[in-house]
């Protein structure tokens, strides 16, 4: 994995590419288009973030929003995208969980009648 370093205090405005791997044929990348840091002096904490674009050879860029977030308790890196669009559910599972609920109902009401 490739990671392009860049200094926070100013933040760049933009680290193209901010890292790459290639895993088997299939190369991925991140380009971070904004950067911009906040750190919280009583927390001791810097979040570092903005807007970038992921990258999946054979795939479409996706545009989203990325966060790193270091304190003394740990760190964590976030990558959140959203295409407005909402998830459909397969069917297949909206009928097994109405049907698990449908022979629940009916052994509580065998249960009762006996």
């Amino acid at each position: 994995m490739a990671f392009n370093g860049f200094q926070i205090d100013p933040p760049p405005s933009a680290v193209t590419p901010l890292w790459t791997f290639t895993l088997g044929d299939v190369n991925y990348s991140f380009d971070a288009t904004s950067v911009s840091d906040t750190y919280i002096a009583p927390l001791h904490e810097w979040n570092i973030g903005g807007n970038g674009i992921a990258m999946i050879s054979g795939y479409a860029p996706t545009e989203g929003q990325w966060n790193v977030n270091l304190s003394q308790s740990g760190a964590s890196v976030v990558f959140d995208s959203s295409a407005g669009v909402s998830p459909v559910p397969e069917p297949n599972s909206e009928i097994l969980l109405f049907g698990g609920g449908v022979i629940g109902m009916l052994g509580i009401l065998r249960r009762r009648g006996n």
